[in-house]
């Protein structure tokens, strides 16, 4: 008789600790949910990234954000037809480009109204440009810029 006359007591502080745990775990499941159905990510299926580490056209703002988010460090090398040092420049950053192509996808722009090229940089760290890059000012620029850089960057 005793054990059916004794009641669960529940006082304030036990109705706010339940009350805690079911919005805890109602909160965990409603975000497996909606992550289960991917809403809001359609835009991220849709965006693709070049084949290859080089090429001759500009990326679009959406793949250069994907490309940053995945830890690649976005070059974009412009240069005039006309210029006479700018295909020794374009060969070194290609090599480092197909180098490390999983950190690296390289644009080269001819931009015919340049009087020097240019070389910008865009990853995690931020933007970078460099006017009429020499090799030691690209091998910077990549070690700064890139999120893994090359060993070789420490005896720089």
């Amino acid at each position: 008789m005793k054990a059916l006359d004794m009641k669960l007591k529940l006082d304030s502080k036990k109705y706010i600790s339940i009350l805690l745990i079911v919005l805890t775990l109602g909160s965990t499941a409603a975000y497996g949910l909606v992550q289960s159905f991917a809403w809001g990510s359609s835009s991220q299926a849709q965006t693709e990234l070049p084949a290859t580490s080089v090429v001759d056209y500009a990326l679009t703002a959406a793949q250069k954000d994907y490309a940053v988010r995945l830890g690649r460090t976005v070059l974009e090398y412009r240069y005039a037809l006309a210029c006479s040092s700018c295909t020794q420049q374009k060969a070194y950053v290609e090599f480092f480009a197909t180098k490390y192509s999983d950190q690296l996808i390289l644009q080269e722009i001819t931009d015919n109204s340049l009087q020097s090229s240019t070389l910008n940089a865009l990853s995690y760290y931020g933007t970078r440009t460099a006017a009429n890059p020499s090799q030691d000012q690209v091998f910077g620029l990549l070690c700064d810029m890139m999120v893994q850089p090359p060993v070789s960057c420490a005896t720089r």
